[in-house]
């Protein structure tokens, strides 16, 4: 009769209770932090929960391990693992990056039970420790009705596990402390920065082999990638040393010793104001509007000279359509008729070579104006994540079971 009271209890309970998602599972580190044991239906007493609470929040300052305790009377489905795997994963438990993070996930309508690990704990908590640890210490417990028991007896099973001398050790090494944080992420920065730096030798040493042509297109050809180097060694220092040789690379290619094509002896740069006098007119308006640099080198045995264009640093010039000097410039943009949400616009450019003064003026239409949408967007605010864990991931390990 004892034992048909009992279930007649238990069945009023299940069907008056609300069935949790893992959504709406409440999660108490939202508003405790030195809290672990979610209990909502009150299966716990008050007691045993307190009792956890201490014993994991020690486990935590000596182990660094996450755990949380959910004891709920039902659940939306029912398969306890996919929900347990699920809840684990949207909380985040464990250390982020670390994945130390352990769940007991208890649905007492479905008698089931599931411990879900986080990757950091399969080597020391492995699917049989679980196993054993529910079926050999908290279902005997359970089966007699005593839940606070089976819990207490169960993260004890657990600290056992991860308390060994071995097994602090291990977990340890990954401690998210301001120190080993520190170490942690220097020997990482330096891991990359030397993989980047072996990486962008094997692939300078191509890029430097395939370079064709005069020495200015090969300069020009080789400036981009002299430059994004540059970049990565601004975030990856190892990589500077690369920097400096490619850079002193490509100061050579310009202004290294150029070989006479006549004579072969070695040809003299000549300076800003020698290099006029063999300079045209167009290219020397563009080197007055700084739109082409020009090397100018002199063989002073045979007479010989190379002119080289290099780009310059006004970037604002294109090529005259009259005399095709890059001394073409927008020098005036005048709107005549603004546009509005019903006509269109009118306006005039006005362009100007800064060599043989040619003009050109450009009338152009501006489209109408499109008034702006008055509807809104009703949408909600932003992702928020499951709780304030730590961030780490399950990957299914762990065990369940009925009792």
């Amino acid at each position: 009769m004892r034992k048909i009271i009992v279930l007649f209890l238990t069945s009023c309970v299940t069907l008056w209770a609300f069935p949790y998602s893992v959504e709406t599972v409440p999660n108490v580190k939202l508003k405790c932090q030195s809290c672990y044991v979610t209990n909502p239906d009150g299966i716990l007493s008050a007691s045993a929960e307190h009792q956890l609470n201490e014993a994991i929040g020690r486990l935590e300052a000596e182990t660094a391990v996450e755990v949380a305790v959910v004891v709920v009377q039902t659940i939306d489905t029912d398969d306890c693992y996919d929900f347990a795997y699920r809840l684990f994963n949207h909380w985040g438990l464990g250390k982020s990056g670390r994945d130390n993070g352990l769940l007991v996930l208890f649905v007492a309508d479905q008698r089931a039970v599931k411990i879900e690990t986080g990757y950091g704990l399969e080597g020391l908590l492995p699917d049989m420790a679980c196993d054993n640890i529910l079926n050999e210490v908290m279902f005997p417990q359970f089966k007699q009705g005593d839940y606070d028991e089976g819990f207490l007896l169960g993260i004890q099973a657990v600290a056992e596990k991860l308390t060994t001398d071995e097994a602090k050790e291990e977990l340890l090494l990954n401690t998210n402390s301001p120190k080993m944080g520190r170490v942690n992420f220097w020997s990482n920065y330096l891991m990359i920065g030397c993989c980047l730096l072996i990486l962008m030798t094997w692939l300078t040493y191509f890029k430097m082999k395939k370079l064709r042509g005069e020495r200015n297109i090969r300069y020009r050809e080789i400036a981009p990638f002299v430059k994004r180097t540059l970049l990565l060694g601004v975030f990856f220092w190892p990589v500077l040393v690369l920097v400096l040789w490619l850079r002193n690379a490509h100061h050579k290619i310009r202004y290294g010793k150029y070989p006479c094509s006549e004579c072969g002896k070695s040809m003299r740069l000549l300076s800003e104001k020698e290099e006029d006098a063999h300079l045209s007119s167009k290219a020397q308006a563009e080197e007055y509007v700084k739109s082409v640099n020009y090397d100018v080198w002199l063989c002073d045995n045979c007479q010989n000279k190379k002119i080289l264009p290099y780009t310059g640093s006004a970037f604002s010039y294109t090529t005259c359509p009259k005399c095709g000097a890059k001394t073409y410039k927008l020098d005036s943009n005048v709107v005549t008729l603004p546009a509005t949400t019903l006509t269109t616009g009118r306006g005039v450019k006005k362009y100007t070579c800064h060599h043989c003064n040619h003009m050109e003026t450009v009338a152009y239409v501006i489209p109408i104006i499109v008034a702006a949408s008055s509807s809104r967007s009703s949408g909600g605010g932003g992702f928020s994540s499951g709780g304030s864990w730590g961030g780490g991931r399950s990957g299914g390990g762990g065990a369940g079971g009925r009792f």
